[in-house]
């Protein structure tokens, strides 16, 4: 069973990305492509922006051209754009949807095994940042997941993984419960389309060759244990992403130390019968919202039954001064009395 079923959740792109961006001009450039969404971003300095892909993108060359429209709007000499501010990153999510909770953990420690060596690419100054710790710097997020991986049984592993204390490494596994994604905030904030495409992409190709050639986190440690590096490196990543990040010459530190930190959570559990402990998400109906202009609209509770206008006998709800009953069901409130009539729902939610 994949994610997807498990969350309620359907399959669409590949990836997504954000992009921060400051400059030295009065204003920042909007982009007039619907491909991409601009908002103010009140944590970096001056004047900045968050580019937000619109719709998750098809890794394909149609992704090349969407990041080329953004990056020349960004890149414009009137915007005078900061190159590489030291503030700014990138972050891809990668789409989780398609793959089964043992892939999305392959994935991962996949991901982790060469996580120092793709910080090479990332650049210097994203290394030991606090909003993407790599599991060099802190293991954390390795101990986390294992311990859920051996306390959770079946679906309320993702209720775990919601968790913040999982949020700030180098891959941010908070995103799969959220979004169906993986996140990876390791990339600095570069406006080079190539530097944006060759991160991305490399990402979606992890993916789906680490799942490819290897069954579980377990097979691929075993598998790590016995292959030269390079042999490794080419089992996740594409010909040329790979060249690329062997061209740094300490492109191998800290593998083996990794590897060793990730052996608790890669052996923690026997992931044969994994999968099979989940069960889809059920389809429930949606709530209904009151039509009216301000903020005092109430959501009914999905769960709650239809309401029979012909049988409304003494509930204290719907006979409740404070509440608006419209002829189709929905409800809003009229006044909050400090001191409610017995009976009446004192907040913003009818249980």
């Amino acid at each position: 069973m994949n994610i997807g079923s498990i969350l309620g959740k359907k399959k669409s792109g590949d990836v997504g990305i954000e992009l921060e961006a400051e400059f030295d001009a009065a204003r920042a450039p909007v982009p007039q492509y619907k491909d991409w969404l601009a908002k103010p971003e009140g944590s970096l300095r001056d004047v900045s922006m968050e580019y937000v892909s619109a719709l998750p993108f098809k890794a394909d060359k149609t992704m090349r051209e969407k990041i080329d429209n953004l990056c020349n709007a960004i890149n414009a000499p009137a915007f005078k754009v900061r190159k590489d501010s030291p503030r700014t990153s990138i972050h891809v999510h990668t789409n989780i949807l398609d793959l089964t909770p043992t892939q999305m953990f392959t994935f991962g420690v996949a991901y982790w095994t060469i996580e120092n060596a793709l910080f090479n690419y990332c650049g210097p100054r994203r290394k030991n940042n606090l909003f993407c710790l790599r599991l060099t710097d802190a293991t954390g997020a390795a101990e986390y997941l294992s311990d859920t991986l051996r306390m959770c049984v079946g679906n309320e592993l993702f209720h775990y993984m919601g968790s913040d204390a999982i949020r700030y490494s180098g891959i941010n596994w908070n995103a799969a419960p959220k979004f169906g994604s993986l996140e990876f905030r390791g990339m600095r904030g570069s406006t080079d389309p190539e530097v944006m495409y060759t991160w991305t992409k490399g990402l979606h190709d992890l993916k789906i060759n680490s799942t490819s050639n290897f069954k579980s986190p377990a097979e691929l440690l075993d598998s790590y244990a016995v292959m030269d590096k390079e042999v490794y490196l080419g089992r996740l990543l594409s010909p040329e992403f790979a060249k690329i990040i062997k061209s740094y010459v300490n492109w191998t530190e800290s593998m083996d130390e990794n590897v060793c930190i990730l052996s608790d959570l890669a052996y923690s559990r026997s992931w044969e019968k994994f999968d099979s402990i989940f069960k889809a998400k059920e389809d429930k109906p949606k709530a209904r919202r009151a039509h009216v202009p301000d903020d005092e609209a109430v959501w009914v509770d999905d769960l709650q039954p239809a309401i029979n206008f012909d049988d409304l006998g003494n509930d204290p709800v719907l006979n409740n001064p404070n509440l608006i009953l419209h002829d189709d069901g929905r409800i809003n409130r009229r006044v909050l009395d400090m001191n409610p009539p017995a009976g009446a729902v004192p907040n913003d939610r009818l249980n």
